[in-house]
């Protein structure tokens, strides 16, 4: 029995079809690294939002003739949530991730970690992992280990989407060529 091969769609030839292949590894390659810039950019302004949440003592019977203050007692309790490309988390998960990466004994998570440590605090850090035309600025393997970082984060903080974006940028940063297709 001789093999089923699939029909082409009318209009659409061998050319074409190599064409979309080529430039749909070249578009997904460009969303990545876009993807990336946005995680970037979400932990480069670390913009947060502060939440007064309910006190413990709320709807509590507490006698009015009590003149001394318990620690803990008398203040608001608030919540930080960080900006982040999957929505809001909280300041301490994502300190917790970087604080874990750090203290990694694995020296690729170290390194990680190290570079998140510097994109949130005051270190000189790129301004953008990206020109304007998509591709990564001149020093690739630089600007691919801060995707690589910020990726990573991501995905520990349960970013499903980003785990594509992280193995590509892994490729950029190593210097290789994913999938015979230039990075543009």
């Amino acid at each position: 029995m001789l093999p089923i091969t699939p029909i082409r769609p009318l209009g659409v030839t061998r050319a074409r079809q190599t064409v979309q292949k080529l430039t749909g590894r070249r578009r997904e390659a460009k969303e990545a690294r876009a993807y990336a810039e946005c995680w970037y950019q979400a932990i480069r302004a670390w913009k947060v939002r502060t939440v007064q949440l309910p006190s413990p003592g709320d709807g509590r019977y507490q006698p009015d003739d009590l003149d001394f203050l318990t620690l803990g007692m008398g203040g608001p309790i608030t919540a930080t949530y960080l900006q982040t490309p999957i929505g809001d988390c909280t300041e301490h998960e994502v300190a917790t991730v970087i604080k874990e990466l750090l203290g990694s004994g694995v020296p690729d998570h170290r390194a990680i970690g190290q570079l998140l440590d510097r994109l949130r605090g005051t270190y000189r850090t790129p301004v953008t992992l990206l020109r304007e035309c998509g591709r990564w600025q001149p020093d690739m393997a630089r600007h691919a280990a801060y995707a690589v970082a910020v990726l990573t984060l991501a995905v520990r903080l349960g970013d499903g989407h980003a785990e594509a974006p992280l193995a590509r940028a892994r490729a950029d940063q190593q210097g290789r060529v994913a999938e015979k297709v230039g990075t543009e």
